[in-house]
């Protein structure tokens, strides 16, 4: 049974009109970006149902939140037939998003008042959702349809509210150029792929919330050697001009474990044994 009833979701979107849009096969992946998006101030997140067995990761993402993130409405995307959205809702999803509008799931989710969000690519499909009692619909493709569709169906039509998966980029540019177009709401869809293929040059990596989507599916080869955002450490943050301002100062990060010990890391293998001795004294 959902946590949030329609009103609920709807007013968490409103306060937060960001909805990051992710899949991992591996519940403690996709339980950690949950995690992280929620400390960055998400309260609505869509998993999507697209591989074997989604259905568990998704039980055991909600079962996290509903711990973990108590503000948090955790959604299911991909949903094309009423028996799918039926299965999610069972499990707790608290609103149902698919790439297409089918009009039995809309019955369905109405019966449950869990909001639905089908996608739509003309304005007629946009105001048959709506009719059936859709409060939000989806622009997808919307790299395909792009902003001025957007602003072309607002125009007559200004009452709707609107939802754009595909095309949306965590860019100022982009993101700016479908606010002003008039959605309401933003989901998110080279380094990623260099890091995939063995690239691990790295020192920090700082993102943004929504991105942890995305950055989530690095966590095997990022998390053995440090490198995983994370908001605690001050990685995972919307101000990601001051965090590299402040790693750029020579802002160390540690932990502690268990038994009090201290973990840092104090160089690179490029430092001198001087810099590194030096650098060692300065943290102790």
């Amino acid at each position: 049974m959902a946590k949030f009833n329609k009103l609920a979701v709807m007013a968490k979107m409103e306060e937060a009109p960001m909805v990051p849009v992710f899949y991992h096969k591996d519940a403690e992946a996709a339980c950690a970006v949950v995690k992280a998006c929620y400390e960055g101030g998400v309260r609505c997140f869509e998993f999507t149902n697209r591989g074997d067995f989604a259905h568990e990761v998704f039980e055991a993402v909600v079962k996290f939140a509903a711990k973990e993130c108590a503000d948090m409405a955790v959604g299911v995307g991909s949903v094309v037939d009423p028996g799918t959205a039926s299965l999610y809702m069972q499990l707790g999803a608290c609103l149902v998003v698919g790439p297409l509008f089918n009009p039995e799931v809309a019955k369905v989710c109405n019966r449950r008042q869990v909001p639905y969000i089908p996608g739509c690519g003309t304005v007629s499909e946009v105001s048959a959702a709506e009719e059936a009692g859709c409060e939000v619909c989806k622009v997808f493709p919307g790299d395909v349809l792009g902003p001025k569709f957007v602003k072309g169906l607002k125009a007559p039509m200004p009452w709707s509210k609107i939802m754009v998966t595909g095309g949306v980029e965590p860019t100022e540019e982009n993101l700016t150029a479908w606010q002003k177009a008039g959605a309401d709401y933003v989901g998110l869809d080279e380094y990623i792929d260099k890091i995939k293929a063995g690239w691990t040059d790295i020192d920090v990596i700082i993102t943004q919330p929504m991105i942890m989507g995305k950055i989530g599916a690095l966590g095997r080869i990022l998390g053995p050697r440090g490198l995983m955002p994370n908001p605690k450490s001050g990685t995972v943050t919307m101000d990601v001009a001051k965090a590299v301002e402040e790693v750029k100062k020579g802002k160390i990060d540690f932990k502690v474990d268990k038994n009090g010990i201290v973990h840092s890391s104090i160089g690179k293998v490029s430092f001198t044994p001087e810099q590194i001795v030096e650098n060692a004294r300065e943290f102790v």
